[in-house]
């Protein structure tokens, strides 16, 4: 798919792999896949029309169209699977040397499971937010928080 809607290829492979190995802001996405950081916007944006990448802006985040707080990560679960497990160990699984392979998905599956979970949550929750007998408290706002604000945390939780 890359191959068809890209070009560049090799600059996009490298920031899914920045991505995939745990960089999520713009600047450590653009130091982990050697890219200047003035020419990554578009390479990020072009993933997202793709699907493949999403930028996450915190839940408490009033401005969301001009925030400055986002993150990226690999949306498309398939793809994030490839460049955290397999494309890093290729030439092990050329070689038919599957251990390192095996013991790397054991390692970090949890990590992985996560991000799916949480995906899953979301969508069950808006499939049944009408619904009070599984969601009894009424909301505005689903979403992920990060930062250093005691006073936001706990407004979040």
């Amino acid at each position: 798919m890359l191959k068809q809607e890209l070009r560049d290829l090799a600059n996009y492979r490298s920031i899914l792999q920045a991505i995939a190995i745990g960089a999520s802001r713009p600047n450590d996405i653009a130091m982990r896949s050697h890219i200047e950081a003035n020419t990554l916007s578009n390479y990020l944006n072009n993933l997202i029309d793709l699907g493949i990448v999403e930028k996450i802006i915190p839940a408490t985040e009033y401005n969301k169209a001009n925030s400055r707080k986002g993150i990226y990560r690999i949306q498309d679960g398939l793809f994030r699977f490839w460049f955290k497990f397999v494309g890093p160990n290729v030439s092990f699984i050329e070689h038919d040397v599957i251990d390192p392979l095996i013991k790397n998905i054991e390692n970090n599956l949890s990590d992985y499971m996560g991000q799916e979970f949480e995906k899953l949550a979301h969508e069950y929750i808006w499939n049944h937010v009408l619904d009070q007998n599984v969601i009894p408290v009424p909301f505005k706002v689903i979403g992920n928080w990060w930062g250093s604000s005691k006073h936001l945390k706990k407004q979040s939780n």
